[in-house]
């Protein structure tokens, strides 16, 4: 952000306060045109002449923008007008391309601003240079982005002792969010002005009510600069950030800040603001008409005039903007009516802020005062209406409703689904579901009125409801108010599995147990069951029990004793009748359930417990789970803890950190665990209404921190004049197999690894179980040097201290023979290494001369030479190679 305005005497600038904004074009994100408006001191400034030609004879003229990539332009301004409080309002425009997608600082420095402010550079202000700056960013996922738009200027009246307000009327045409934070005048880019303090800090005082000290504040979420109070009139400059946020996923990622210095100047008065009174923060929908009254009042009955601010007012892609009855001045108290219909299109999770200002009119010689108030308005989707729901013939569950009062593009009707039937109060301000148990089982375009729920599970009671989902122009979702429930059961005509339990959880057993048909009115006996069961590690259902006929049915039970722990078993029972004509046939089948799951897990000064089962009927349906302990020489399990789950849990766990006798939980003790879960199908006609299942019995060691004995590594030591290896060298590094306390048990070994001595640079190299017998190959390309420790590790993660280090050096060898014969005998024919060298050479530049010092023979490229000698006469020549080893 930058302004410039300079004094017809010399260069003394005048600058107050300035605002940038910035707008992205829609057809080139690298486009941005920029609006600079700079607020001047009047009698320092000439406002004449707006050809480019006055910007060195008239420097108020014009502005220099730098855009952050090197560039920058000299605009003369495009308006100038006259504010009041002797202050004018230039305004420039600037427009450039940028290069690249990337983070943008646009600024503008000048020399000098006004004098006489009394918080900066000691008061000697005019002699302090101005600057403000913004951040844009751009980049392809940013396209069409426009920075916060400020709608109240930055300058300010105050009166001494009086609470003053000021609010810049942000909002963000995009949708995106906007936040405020204070911030330190700057002089240059990165510099802060020296002197600088804290308005409040000035001189000392209180709050208007004399109750407080004096304070200054910027409200992160409403954007108001509160100052309670100013003690000393004089000119005071503040400055603050406001920061665009878009959300992606997760996270927020801020896209743009701009940086606001205002000028406040305080005056002496015995004036009294103005005081609004507005709403609450209100929820409302699109197509119904909101008004609210906006009351005045004026302790000093002085006429006020009430003007309103910010998005709904003054954005150009408001559908409809909303009203405020007119604003002349209007003798106090008064009310006045605020009235907004929002559109479809106006649904967005992002509030809308009002920002009303309220300004009385007082006689010649005092001070004009305004208060600032705010209010939040959100729009969100209206409640879908007609959902019914029906049983298919295909024990699915058919849903339908009316078409929706809100199509926007792109948006999409979500289902949700809960096990049991309630009432659903619908509640202003709460969106999407009614509460946390019902479950999002799918979506459908918004134009559609239908879904087919084909995950029902038969036996249960189920509550449906559906909800508007919509995604503003930011990619942030929001949703409606939710339908009416509608509630249905799904027909009992098949058997309903009540129970797959571990009776006696210390017994590997699982009892299997299920309730009869209540609707055979379809088929006629005799009917037969038939019990399957599948394992985690099967592919397939087998038959476990084959039922024998019966004309009279009954609830049955099956105690399954072929159960290997930890059990992790499924069941479904079969339903056959005899049909005409034919021995039997099947019916149909029950819905496959699950045995509990429980796994412990041990933690520091306590044991994690985590279960699951899979069931057709919620185990989740706010019911109690119940956890049960005990030791293993004793026997009896007592109950620990009883948990209440929520249906949006489908795995639960617990951490057992209760006192066994009064006792805190030591390390090494070892209790026996099992978890009864309850559960229901919701459904009146199902017995027992409340369903308890066991889980087998798990075994949990408390954890300890102490760490296993490190492990001593042997010395690795090569005999250089034996030795053979030839690449990918190898060492083979073994180790004493290391202890921990009883408890515990050491089950893996970590290797590392440095190329040099220093044990700061050691690197995890590999992780070695302890069916290894403490041995590993570390297999290198050119070089066995290096370091190495190992360190042992237990089973609940516990590392021990690194081993003694122990370092490997390579066998450094390169010999050459004095005497070579190429007379192409097959015998000695090439100038070349004695084996076993070269062991561990990187490189060899290798150079022969004759007697007179000429050189014969030149080679670099490689180091087994296989020189043949060619072209050269018998006799003694001389050489030389420089050798360079592998160091690592």
């Amino acid at each position: 952000m930058i302004v410039l305005c300079v004094s017809l005497q010399g260069h003394a600038t005048h600058i107050k306060a300035a605002d940038l904004y910035a707008t992205v074009s829609p057809i080139n994100n690298r486009k941005i045109s920029f609006t600079l408006n700079v607020y001047c001191d009047k009698s320092k400034v000439e406002a004449s002449g707006t050809n480019t030609t006055d910007c060195d004879r008239r420097l108020a003229n014009c502005a220099t923008l730098t855009y952050g990539d090197g560039s920058s332009d000299k605009n003369p301004y495009n308006s100038v007008t006259d504010v009041g409080n002797n202050t004018y309002l230039f305004v420039y425009l600037f427009e450039h391309t940028y290069p690249g997608d990337q983070r943008f600082t646009v600024g503008y420095f000048d020399e000098n601003r006004n004098a006489g402010i009394a918080n900066l550079g000691g008061g000697a202000s005019v002699n302090l240079a101005f600057y403000i700056a913004m951040e844009i960013n751009v980049e392809q996922g940013y396209n069409n982005n426009h920075t916060p738009q400020l709608t109240l200027p930055p300058i300010d009246l105050a009166e001494q002792y009086v609470r003053f307000v000021h609010n810049p009327g942000a909002y963000d045409i995009d949708g995106d969010s906007i936040s405020y934070r204070p911030y330190t005048p700057q002089i240059f880019q990165g510099i802060f002005a020296p002197e600088y303090s804290d308005p409040s800090l000035v001189a000392s005082g209180t709050t208007e009510d004399g109750l407080s000290p004096a304070f200054y504040s910027v409200n992160s979420k409403t954007g108001d600069i509160v100052w309670n109070a100013p003690a000393s009139p004089g000119i005071y400059n503040v400055a603050f950030i406001i920061e665009e946020w878009r959300t992606f996923g997760s996270s927020k990622v801020r896209i743009s800040y701009t940086i606001r210095d205002m000028q406040i100047e305080v005056k002496v008065s015995k004036n009294r603001p103005p005081v609004i009174t507005v709403p609450a923060n209100v929820c409302i929908v699109p197509n119904k008409l909101y008004n609210t009254p906006i009351l005045v009042t004026d302790p000093d009955l002085n006429p006020v005039t009430l003007r309103p601010y910010g998005e709904l007012f003054e954005s150009a892609t408001l559908p409809n903007k909303a009203k405020l009855e007119p604003a002349y001045a209007v003798q106090t108290p008064f009310s006045k009516k605020f009235e907004w219909n929002p559109t479809c299109l106006d649904i967005r999770k992002r509030p809308y802020q009002v920002l009303l200002k309220a300004t009385d009119l007082v006689a010649s010689g005092s001070n004009p005062l305004s208060d600032i108030k705010s209010f939040f308005i959100t729009v969100s989707g209206a409640s879908p209406t007609g959902l019914k729901a029906t049983n298919t013939d295909s024990a699915r569950i058919s849903l339908s409703w009316d078409p929706y009062s809100c199509p926007n593009q792109g948006s999409k009707m979500q289902i949700y689904r809960k096990v049991g039937c309630d009432v659903v109060s619908i509640k202003n301000c709460s969106t999407g579901p009614p509460n946390e148990n019902y479950i999002l089982i799918g979506s459908v375009g918004i134009d559609e009125t239908s879904f087919l729920d084909k995950t029902a599970k038969r036996g249960n009671t189920y509550s449906y409801t559906i909800v508007a989902q919509f995604q503003d122009g930011v990619g942030l979702n929001s949703l409606s108010y939710p339908s009416t429930n509608t509630c249905i059961s799904m027909p009992l005509n098949i058997p309903v599995i009540t129970k797959v339990s571990f009776e006696n959880p210390e017994k590997n057993s699982v009892t299997v147990a299920w309730q009869k048909p209540v609707d055979t009115s379809k088929i006629q006996g005799p009917y037969k069951y038939r019990l399957y069961k599948k394992k985690a590690t099967e592919a397939n259902f087998s038959l476990l029990h084959d039922f024998p006929e019966t004309i009279l049915l009954k609830d049955t039970f099956f105690i399954d004793s072929d159960v290997e722990l930890p059990a992790n078993n499924s069941y479904y029972v079969q339903f056959l009748y005899r049909k005409k004509g034919v021995n039997e046939a099947l019916f149909d089948s029950s819905e496959i359930a699950g045995n509990v799951q429980l796994f412990a897990k041990p933690i520091e000064n306590g044991i994690e417990l985590t279960w699951s089962a899979q069931t057709p009927w919620a185990n989740n349906i706010d019911s109690l789970h119940y956890i049960l302990r005990k030791k293993k020489t004793e026997s009896t399990f007592d109950t620990i803890a009883k948990i209440r789950f929520k249906q949006n849990i489908k795995s639960f766990s617990y951490n057992d950190f209760n006192l066994y006798k009064g006792q805190a939980l030591s390390a090494c003790d070892t209790f026996l665990y099992f978890v009864t879960t309850s559960g229901s199908y919701a459904n009146l006609e199902v017995n027992p209404a409340l369903l308890l299942n066991n889980s087998y019995t798990v075994t949990g060691t408390i954890k300890t921190t102490t760490p296993p004995q490190a492990p001593t590594l042997q010395d690795i030591s090569y005999d250089c004049a034996e030795f053979s290896q030839a690449p990918p060298y190898k060492n083979v590094l073994n180790w004493s197999k290391s202890s921990s306390i009883p408890c515990m048990q050491v089950v893996s070994y970590r290797v590392y690894f440095s190329a040099s001595t220093d044990e700061q640079d050691m690197q995890f190299l590999s992780t070695i179980d302890t069916n290894s017998n403490q041995t590993f190959t570390h297999f290198k390309n050119m070089s066995l040097s290096g370091c190495y420790t190992v360190t042992a590790t237990d089973n609940v993660g516990n590392e021990s201290k690194k081993s003694n280090k122990v370092c490997v050096a390579n066998c450094r060898k390169y010999e050459l023979p004095n005497v070579f014969t190429p007379d192409g005998s097959g015998m000695n024919d090439l100038f070349r290494p004695i084996p076993p060298s070269p062991l561990f050479v990187e490189s060899v530049k290798f150079k022969v001369f004759n007697r007179w010092g000429t050189k014969v023979f030149e080679k670099n490229d490689d180091i087994y030479l296989n020189w043949d000698g060619s072209g050269l006469p018998e006799g003694v020549y001389f050489y030389t190679a420089k050798i360079k080893y592998f160091s690592s």
